[in-house]
């Protein structure tokens, strides 16, 4: 049976009333349908959408003289003619005047072609090793012969499933074609390898974006035919009503790019967007990566223009009946404008795991990884700096859930071993307030901050959380998602939970109204606030020498009503305190390993061994006087600290390449 050849097959088309992506081949019945419109009044509004009828050209084929009775026939029927005129078939009549059939003598022509090809320009099948003289060759004998189309081929026979890499040594994967040579050698804009791409690992100046902004907008000013939407033909007929003068669209340039904008009235020098509900929508909730592309034009129209009044399609019937005159309806165009701030809140979930959950599963992986710019770009323009979590915990609340919690659930007396994996009530809280544990980071390695600016670890934060990876995880896209990543990829440093400290605390003082404590390293209040939550009337002393945190640990104190008298901070090195006024019921605190940790500020020591006798040694003054220790196995083996007294048990991250849980030793000195 012959193929049926489609003649100006339709692409898919946005439906301008509703938004959904409907194809061509059905959206006359989903204008009747799901509107109760019909396709000559849609087009009235919104503009032409079918194409005009081609006719199909008149296939050519060949003419040839039966070598029998001489008379000349078309190639495709001659066989009709044999079988009725000369009782012949096919093959007798080939045996005995030749072949005459067209795609038979295009066989022979690519056999004979074949024979003339130097080996490296034949095209073997890597299933049956048959070879031809064209990759189109090839191609059909793959689907007709072995029913496979030729992009799984190249998947499985070409690169036996393993995704060719970047030939600049980047890493990444680079497109696959159906094809020779099956792919490309460089991901866009790596070829700086052998060919000299000067714009390798460098971006656009303003300039340069501004001279290619404007270059698009001439093409398509020139190329591209305007069609209006119902309300921008409503807005447009009451201009022409009031005989206000307008340009519509109009070109707005920038210091670094050109945009388009709905209307220029001229006279009043204002700048007027018409926007529909579904397009602009008035959160940042809930979006799509095609809404989330239109809220970025809108932020950047926004930020950019000064004049710029926006109307909702949804509102501007009411506008146009209640503006009598010209005048009136300039001062309702200014009445009922929305400049959306479109801001956007920590926990805003922009999109919905659900969405992505629906792409990976449809559409793939590498095509929900193929957002990701798009993802980073919206994040530079509605939060280009680090988001702080905001204060969503009270702090007289957290003191009474601490002090209420049931800490047996926490220390387990037979192993020993307090579990980390509680809740993290305070946390908010602490993370707040203090901003220098945003500035900390692992030695080797940036601070969150940096990295919310850094493009390759964002690149791997949003693909994780998006769910691109091995674990099959996916999250929502929020501000706070993207910090939760962070704190994944190990980008944040260590955080001492107010929970774990007061069960800790709880522990080793016991039923004691009024104990006194010490905190050689106070850091960012999770002790302080986990002791204070325990022993409401007890003292905690601490040191803290970076005067960062030394001032956030003040302003706890402040917001607390902590007296002078019941927590005391020194602002200086563990070495360098002395006061020893008071006798203490416990010493402790959490050290990380030498360096590894550098804080805002950081205090920094000469060497290890420096570290060592000068920040170590300042706890053998406490030895044997209920001084405690958390510290790493890894540490604690380099200072031959074997007195471990107990274990502190947390999960590992997804990051984290070892095996089952992290263990940390509580070491007695």
């Amino acid at each position: 049976m012959m193929k049926r050849t489609v003649v100006n097959k339709p692409k898919s088309k946005v439906c301008d009333i509703c938004g959904e992506t409907i194809s061509l081949y059905s959206f006359s019945g989903h204008l009747k349908w799901s509107h109760r419109i019909v396709a000559d009044e849609y087009e009235k509004i919104y503009g032409v959408f079918r194409t005009s009828k081609v006719i199909a050209k008149k296939r050519k084929v060949n003419k040839i003289n039966c070598k029998i009775c001489n008379n000349e026939y078309a190639s495709v029927g001659l066989y009709v003619h044999l079988r009725d005129s000369h009782d012949m078939s096919d093959e007798e009549y080939v045996k005995q005047f030749g072949e005459y059939r067209p795609s038979k003598l295009r066989e022979i022509q690519y056999k004979d072609r074949l024979l003339t090809l130097n080996e490296d320009d034949k095209h073997n099948c890597l299933i049956c090793n048959e070879q031809f003289a064209s990759g189109k060759l090839l191609g059909g004998h793959i689907k007709k012969i072995h029913n496979l189309e030729k992009d799984k081929y190249v998947w499985e026979y070409v690169f036996k499933n393993q995704h060719p890499i970047c030939k600049c040594g980047c890493g990444k994967k680079v497109k696959l074609l159906k094809y020779h040579p099956y792919k490309v050698e460089y991901v866009s804009g790596h070829n700086s390898v052998g060919i000299n791409n000067p714009m390798y690992g460098k971006s656009h100046n303003k300039v340069s974006v501004k001279k290619m902004s404007e270059s698009a907008t001439e093409r398509v000013s020139e190329n591209t035919k305007v069609i209006d939407t119902e309300p921008e033909l409503l807005f447009e007929s009451v201009l022409n009503k009031f005989d206000i003068k307008y340009k519509h669209p109009y070109v707005i340039t920038t210091d670094d790019r050109n945009m388009s904008i709905d209307f220029y009235l001229s006279d009043y020098d204002m700048c007027v967007e018409i926007d529909g509900t579904y397009w602009h929508p008035e959160q940042l909730s809930g979006l799509n990566f095609k809404l989330l592309s239109s809220v970025i034009s809108d932020k950047q129209k926004n930020d950019a223009i000064k004049n710029l009044y926006r109307i909702r399609s949804d509102i501007l019937k009411q506008l146009i009946n209640e503006s009598i005159n010209k005048e009136s309806l300039i001062q309702n165009i200014k009445q009922y404008s929305k400049i959306n701030n479109l801001s956007l809140s920590y926990d805003d979930i922009v999109i919905y795991r659900d969405y992505f959950k629906n792409l990976i599963d449809t559409k793939g992986k590498p095509y929900v990884e193929s957002f990701i710019w798009l993802l980073k770009k919206f994040i530079k323009n509605f939060h280009s700096d680090f988001p702080y979590p905001p204060l969503n915990e009270d702090l007289s609340m957290i003191l009474s859930s601490i002090h209420r919690y049931k800490f047996e659930k926490i220390y387990n007396v037979d192993t020993k071993t307090f579990s980390n994996n509680i809740s993290t009530i305070g946390h908010n809280y602490l993370k707040h307030f203090f901003r220098s544990y945003w500035a900390s980071k692992y030695k080797r390695n940036i601070s969150p901050i940096e990295a919310w600016s850094d493009e390759s670890i964002m690149n791997e934060v949003i693909k994780y959380r998006i769910g691109c990876n091995n674990s099959d995880e996916i999250f929502d896209f929020s501000l706070h998602q993207l910090v939760r990543g962070l704190s994944a990829r190990r980008i944040t440093i260590s955080f001492f939970k107010p929970l774990l400290a007061a069960a800790i605390y709880k522990h080793y003082i016991g039923q004691k109204e009024t104990p006194i404590v010490l905190d050689p390293c106070c850091g960012f209040g999770g002790r302080l606030l986990g002791f204070k939550s325990v022993y409401p009337d007890g003292t905690y002393i601490g040191c803290e020498p970076n005067i960062e945190t030394y001032n956030e640990l003040l302003t706890l104190k402040k917001n607390a009503g902590w007296s002078d008298n019941h927590v005391k901070i020194y602002n200086c090195k563990f070495e360098d305190f002395y006061d020893e006024n008071y006798d203490y019921d416990l010493i402790f605190t959490s050290i990380p390993y030498y360096d590894l940790e550098l804080y805002n500020n950081n205090v920094e020591y000469q060497s290890f061994e420096h570290w060592k006798d000068t920040f170590i040694k300042s706890f053998e003054r406490y030895s044997g006087k209920n001084c405690y220790i958390n510290i790493s196995e890894e540490l604690a083996t380099k200072l031959n600290m074997a007195n471990i007294d107990a274990y502190i048990v947390s999960n590992r991250s997804h990051f984290d390449s070892n095996n089952g849980s992290k263990n940390e030793l509580i070491v007695k000195i």
